[in-house]
């Protein structure tokens, strides 16, 4: 059996370099251009819609909740869902933002296809350079990418934490610009844990 404090230390380290490498997407002005667009969602009122295929799947449907929990209306939309009838959750205003490693899955394209029939404002951020859905999509969003953790170099790991990673950086920011209080967490998370301990930090 192999040793498990080596096992954990080169997983840690694989995913470490991944997020070192990935550091220069911050220098791409897409990111830049990304975050005033959710602003501008934001500011108006408007939804942004995170999409992404199976297993990481969870990933989009944290970063929309996390949003919709500091004030960015938000929503997660699966890809395969979205060829039957949900399409329709959407509004033309509305800002989709895909989310892949590879950007060539068969349901996120033909999802992505169908959006832009519709005339649908799509980013794709993805971790390949060679990807299909840049045909459909407005503006794609690249993120350096080594390799996956695993000992195959398959599974999805840190993939989704780079993911994962430009996702928060994306909400943090936006929440940071619009000034997003514990006031207001405090009135826009009523009850529970978080709540309970804002009542006694603001005196309420």
């Amino acid at each position: 059996m192999e040793n498990i404090k080596e096992t954990w230390k080169q997983i840690y380290l694989i995913e470490l370099e991944n997020i070192k490498n990935a550091l220069t997407v911050f220098e791409d002005d897409n990111y830049e251009n990304l975050v005033k667009e959710v602003l501008k969602t934001r500011n108006n009122w408007w939804r942004v819609i995170l999409t992404w295929v199976w297993k990481n799947s969870f990933i989009a449907a944290k970063t929309a909740a996390t949003m919709a929990s500091v004030w960015i209306p938000a929503f997660y939309l699966d890809t395969t869902g979205a060829v039957h009838w949900d399409l329709w959750m959407i509004t033309k205003n509305d800002f989709v933002i895909h989310l892949s490693k590879s950007g060539n899955t068969d349901e996120m394209l033909n999802a992505a296809y169908y959006m832009k029939k519709l005339w649908y404002k799509q980013w794709a951020i993805i971790c390949n350079p060679n990807w299909k859905i840049k045909e459909m999509v407005d503006i794609t969003l690249v993120v350096p990418f080594i390799k996956e953790a695993d000992f195959n170099w398959l599974a999805p790991s840190s993939s989704s934490t780079l993911l994962l990673m430009i996702c928060d950086t994306i909400w943090l920011t936006v929440s940071r610009l619009v000034w997003f209080t514990k006031e207001d967490f405090y009135k826009f998370h009523p009850w529970w844990s978080l709540w309970k301990q804002l009542k006694q930090e603001l005196g309420k």
